[in-house]
């Protein structure tokens, strides 16, 4: 999971460079799609392993809503970033909000099927 995070911040740099580049883009959308992809397919075992099973399915409720209200708010509040400052601002403040969520997930202590 941690890998599919960096992967996602780094995906930002294919965006920023890719100017008006549609292969380069593409190239984007598929790393990001892959690295996202691996959030959602890993967060069930991620969060089993860091709280145990009990309770799991509101874990899941909680971390996935979490992840539709940023969905929700964070497409908006780019967009007012891109017509106030520039399109690569836009794309700035994706890339550290995504690098800083990278950094906490680092931070997570090991979950409870690992060995300490």
């Amino acid at each position: 999971m941690q890998a599919s995070f960096v992967i996602l911040t780094a995906s930002f740099l294919i965006w920023l460079a890719a100017g008006d580049s549609y292969p380069m883009l593409v190239l984007f959308t598929i790393v990001m799609g892959v690295a996202y992809g691996g959030f959602i397919a890993l967060a069930p075992a991620v969060a089993a392993g860091l709280f145990g099973t009990v309770g799991l399915g509101a874990i899941l409720g909680t971390l996935y809503t979490a992840a539709a209200i940023g969905g929700l708010v964070g497409p908006p509040v780019v967009g007012e970033i891109i017509d106030q400052v520039s399109y690569e601002a836009g794309i700035v403040v994706a890339m550290v909000l995504t690098g800083a969520a990278t950094a906490v997930l680092f931070m997570l202590p090991a979950g409870h099927d690992r060995a300490r």
